[in-house]
C-alpha cells in the first residue's frame, strides 16, 4: 500500500505545480500588456485559475483589479463582476468583504435603475447570510427580493419563493417551508423545489409524501425531455438519478425492500449508461447496505468488493474507507476474521 500512498500524495503537488505554471505565464503576459481590454481578460483568466485552486481570496483580488478596466464594457459587466467578487469572498468565508461587494452591486443596480439586477443583489446578500447561519437576516433579504420581483412581475419570483422555503426548511419551520415550496410549484415545476420537498417530507418522516413528489418529478422529466435537444435530454435523465435513489430510500424506510431495490437497480443502470462513477458507487453502496440490513451477506459482499476494487482503481480514498468499513462488518458477521482484519487495516 505504501507506493500507492506516496503516489497519491505526490499527485496533488504535481497538479498544483502545473496550475501555478499557467498562472505565472498569464502574469507574465499581464506585465507587458497595455491594452485595457486585454488586461481585463488576462486578470479574468488569472482569477479563474485561482478559483480552480480554491484560493478564493487571491481570485477575488484579481477580479477586483478588473474593476479598473470595466468601463470598456457594458454596464451589466460591472454588476456581474461585483457579484463574482462577492461570491469569491463568500467561498473564502470572509462575510464582511462578501457583503461589501454584494451591497456595491445593489447600489450600482439602483444607480443604473435596473430592478431585475437589484433583485439578484438581494438574493446574493440573502445567500451570504444563509451560508453563515444568519437565517433571520437571510429571510429578510429574500422577502425584499420577492417584493421587488412581484412589483416588476419578474420571472425570478419563483427563485425568491424557493429561497424562502429553503430557509424555513433549514430552521425546521416545516409548515411555512411547505407553503413556499408549493407556491413555487404553482408557477413552475422547479426540479430543485421538488427536490427540496422530497427532503422536507423525509425530514418529517413522511416517506409516502416523499414518494409522491419523487414520482411527480420523474413524470415531469419524462414529459419534458421530449421537447428538448438530445444533449439536454441526457441532462434530464441524469437528474432523475437523485429521485430514483430517493425513491429507493423511502421504500426502504417503509420496509418495502423489493421496491427499494427495483429503483436502485434502475438508477444504477442509468449511471452505468453515462459512466457516472460517483452515482454508480452511491447506488451500489446503498444496495449493499440494504442487503446487509436484510441479512443477505453474500450479495452485500459481492457489491462491497466491487465498490472497493473500483475505488482503489480511481484512488478515491473516501470511498475506499466506506467500502472497507462495510466489508469489515460483513466479514465479521460471516466469522471470517482474517479478511475482517484486512479490511480494518485498509481503513
Amino acid at each position: 500500500m505504501k507506493p500507492f500512498i506516496y503516489l497519491f500524495l505526490l499527485f496533488p503537488i504535481l497538479l498544483c505545480a502545473k496550475e501555478q505554471s499557467k498562472i505565472d505565464s498569464l502574469q507574465e503576459k499581464l506585465s507587458v500588456q497595455s491594452s485595457d481590454s486585454l488586461r481585463f481578460e488576462l486578470l479574468k483568466q488569472i482569477g479563474r485559475e485561482y478559483s480552480k485552486k480554491k484560493d478564493y481570496n487571491t481570485a477575488a483580488l484579481n477580479f477586483e483589479k478588473m474593476l479598473d478596466y470595466v468601463s470598456v464594457f457594458s454596464v451589466e459587466v460591472k454588476f456581474k463582476l461585483l457579484m463574482v467578487i462577492s461570491e469569491c469572498y463568500k467561498e473564502a468565508y470572509d462575510i464582511e468583504r462578501s457583503l461589501i461587494f454584494s451591497n456595491r452591486a445593489k447600489d450600482y443596480a439602483e444607480e443604473i435603475n435596473n430592478l431585475e439586477l437589484k433583485g439578484y443583489a438581494y438574493n446574493r446578500i440573502a445567500s451570504i447570510y444563509e451560508k453563515f447561519n444568519f437565517y433571520d437576516k437571510s429571510l429578510s433579504y429574500h422577502f425584499k427580493a420577492l417584493k421587488l420581483r412581484e412589483q416588476i412581475n419578474s420571472p425570478q419570483i419563483k427563485v425568491s419563493l424557493d429561497g424562502i422555503g429553503l430557509i424555513y426548511k433549514n430552521i425546521r419551520d416545516f409548515h411555512n417551508a411547505e407553503i413556499y415550496f408549493n407556491k413555487v410549484l404553482e408557477i413552475d415545476s422547479f426540479d430543485w423545489t421538488l427536490q427540496n420537498l422530497v427532503h422536507l417530507y423525509s425530514l418529517q418522516g413522511n416517506d409516502s409524501l416523499a414518494l409522491g413528489k419523487s414520482f411527480e418529478f420523474l413524470n415531469w422529466k419524462n414529459k419534458f425531455k421530449e421537447f428538448v435537444n438530445p444533449k439536454k435530454k441526457d441532462e434530464l435523465i441524469k437528474d432523475s438519478l437523485f429521485y430514483l435513489q430517493r425513491l429507493s430510500v423511502s421504500y426502504k424506510n417503509l420496509n418495502k425492500i423489493d421496491s427499494a431495490l427495483f429503483y436502485l437497480d434502475w438508477s444504477l443502470n442509468i449511471a452505468r449508461g453515462f459512466g457516472d462513477y460517483g452515482a454508480i458507487q452511491a447506488s451500489k453502496f446503498t444496495m449493499a447496505s440494504i442487503f446487509l440490513s436484510q441479512g443477505r451477506y453474500d450479495e452485500a459482499l459481492v457489491l462491497g468488493n466491487e465498490i472497493l476494487k473500483s475505488a482503489q482503481e480511481k484512488k478515491a480514498l473516501s470511498r475506499i474507507r466506506d467500502a472497507s468499513i462495510l466489508l469489515y462488518k460483513l466479514y465479521k458477521m460471516n466469522k471470517d476474521y482474517a479478511l475482517s482484519l484486512e479490511m480494518l487495516e485498509i481503513y
